[in-house]
């Protein structure tokens, strides 16, 4: 098997494959003037016009999947980063086994044997798609992540600003007050794959776990109120309560509904 390529490689083949469809397109009046906008030798570029292949091509036969199977399998880590429900490494390597699958139709002959996807094959599959990332995860309850949109905070802030306008509030007199909560049973953080253009690297959750609820509230000018924290029960007991915390301003009290 090939060595792997560097990611600056791996840019360096993008360039040179933009370079060649804006070429074709005649954006530009000759190779040279195309590998100059691009910044990559004239050589190379004239050597894919002529019908060379491109790193991932040359490769390709070496590879568990496809390039457009690998192209597929990009677009669906996308957009599953975008809905809030970024993938890990197992089941990356469970939907690559999937598609190579999905090549059979034929139900009268017997499936090709294909060699088990190792561990490594996800590692080697975001070297050659270097926006992909492994990150950590953050969990934000699905119903919050669904109502979230651009139209939604826009028109927040523009109601917000007519109202800071219309009263002439001064910034002593604004606070903002936020509630974050700490789900209990749950893992708060996991390393997941996310595309890096889209930054975003939430994680939803049903929102159905008992949680303990912290109550902040911040003063525009700086100034600030002792956090307020929530425990759910019909009391408290101290030993719920780290004793380093007592010697803090925190205030703790009780909810029978969390």
């Amino acid at each position: 098997m090939p060595c792997l390529p560097s990611e600056k490689a791996i840019e360096n083949d993008k360039k040179v494959q933009e370079a060649h469809d804006e070429f074709l397109k005649g954006k530009y009046p000759s190779v040279r003037a195309a590998a100059r906008a691009y910044d990559i030798n004239h050589v190379t570029l004239n050597n894919r016009v002529k019908g060379g292949r491109s790193i991932a091509e040359s490769r390709e036969e070496y590879q568990n999947l496809s390039i457009a199977e690998e192209k597929a399998l990009s677009r669906w880590i996308t957009h599953m980063t975008a809905t809030g429900h970024p993938v890990r490494h197992e089941f990356i390597r469970e939907m690559a086994q999937q598609i190579q699958k999905s090549r059979h139709h034929d139900s009268m002959k017997p499936p090709p044997f294909y060699p088990a996807i190792g561990d490594s094959w996800v590692q080697r599959f975001l070297h050659r798609h270097p926006h992909l990332i492994t990150t950590i995860s953050c969990t934000i309850e699905a119903a919050r992540l669904k109502e979230t949109s651009k139209e939604a905070i826009d028109k927040w802030f523009d109601e917000f600003v007519k109202v800071m306008e219309e009263h002439q509030f001064l910034d002593e007199n604004m606070y903002n007050m936020d509630e974050t909560g700490s789900s209990i049973g749950v893992i708060k953080a996991a390393q997941v794959v996310v595309d890096k253009t889209l930054q975003a690297k939430y994680q939803a959750h049903p929102g159905r776990q008992e949680w303990v609820t912290v109550v902040e509230c911040v003063s525009a000018d700086g100034q600030s109120i002792p956090p307020f924290i929530i425990l759910k029960g019909k009391n408290i007991s101290s030993s719920w309560i780290p004793k380093n915390t007592l010697e803090k301003n925190v205030h703790f009290d009780y909810s029978s509904l969390g």
